[in-house]
């Protein structure tokens, strides 16, 4: 199986807190190109290599990036503007171009920053700047809105490493942050709902969880629980540490069923989050029904551990048998013993 790998050269410095492990590339990739922010005189925060803008509502301003092909070769990249979105490892990710946006989101990036997909050819050695242009919404708003320059050589998906089956896609990520005031945002954490799947062919139930604020969530500690509904006893827990969730978005957080079959019934989800860095809480809980005819389908097709048979029921019986069998020749043959004197 061809597994598709995204590497991202660790070759700039992160983004800041604010974005948790994205990283900006300002040196040549294995892929032999280079990728940096043409920081603009209006940056906010000159000591970042992303875009860190604090501007006015209705102000337009342009932005670009500075991409050079180092390779020996033409090659063409593809340039996205995509909205942060949060994956279900609790990471913020800036690679989806298309995804379904949380109803809390007003605002996304990929309308405010245009054009929203740009294709660059570039001969052997050859650099450019890439132009964007940027107006803010109509209104004042609170918070952040957050995404970023996705870049990516168009054939990167073709390589292929010889002898492996493993497929290396370089790219790098340009951060984009809008503002209208400094002003901090409380953040909030809700339970959206709960249904079992797979992940990775493994059993899974997943929680969906929401960050309705205009805000990051950096250092989110989850611990996650499913009980039988009434009851108090753990059937399934998993925890995580430090996790990211970017502003206005959701995301499923999984919870393994250590390869074990879904079973259909009446359950109770709870979530218990602390964000470390503020110390505070929250304690989130839903009921949720799994149906016969929804998991059938899930667990044929999911990796299941095999329990291995327990044979002391049976050697049980077949010893009980045997003293019975025992018993009665024995009797029989007393008998027989009997008759004979």
């Amino acid at each position: 199986m061809k597994n598709t790998k995204f590497i991202v050269s660790i070759v700039s410095c992160l983004l800041l807190a604010f974005v948790g492990r994205v990283v900006f590339a300002d040196e040549t990739s294995a892929d032999g190109y280079s990728v940096s922010a043409n920081i603009p005189d209006f940056q906010t925060d000159t000591n970042v290599s992303y875009f860190d803008l604090l501007l006015e509502p209705k102000e337009q301003k342009e932005i670009s990036i500075h991409l050079v092909n180092n390779s020996k070769e033409t090659a063409t990249f593809i340039a996205d503007v995509n909205n942060a979105a949060t994956n279900s490892n609790g990471v913020i990710d800036y690679s989806k171009t298309n995804f379904e946006k949380d109803r809390s989101a007003k605002y996304e990036l990929n309308k405010l920053v245009t054009p929203k997909t740009q294709e660059i050819t570039l001969a052997s050695g050859e650099a450019k700047d890439v132009a964007f242009q940027l107006k803010m919404p109509d209104e004042n708003f609170k918070g952040i809105i957050l995404g970023g320059i996705h870049v990516e050589k168009k054939d990167a998906a073709s390589k292929k490493l010889e002898g492996t089956g493993i497929r290396n896609k370089y790219a790098y990520v340009i951060g984009v942050k809008l503002q209208n005031s400094m002003d901090k945002i409380d953040p909030d954490l809700k339970l959206l709902t709960v249904k079992p799947g797979l992940q990775n062919s493994y059993t899974t139930i997943f929680a969906k969880l929401q960050n309705p604020t205009a805000t990051i969530m950096n250092k989110l500690a989850v611990n996650a629980k499913i009980t039988k509904k009434g009851s108090k006893e753990v059937l399934y827990e998993t925890k995580s540490n430090s996790l990211s969730v970017a502003p206005n978005t959701n995301f499923n957080y999984p919870i393994d069923l250590k390869k074990q079959k879904i079973q259909p019934g009446e359950y109770t989800v709870t979530i218990d989050a602390t964000k470390t860095e503020t110390g505070q809480k929250w304690h989130l809980a839903k009921n949720f029904t799994i149906q016969s005819d929804a998991v059938k389908k899930i667990n044929k097709e999911a990796i299941i551990k095999k329990e291995p048979i327990n044979y002391l029921p049976y050697m049980i019986v077949v010893g009980i048998v045997l003293v019975v069998v025992i018993l009665f020749l024995s009797y029989k043959l007393m008998r027989q013993q009997n008759k004979g004197r």
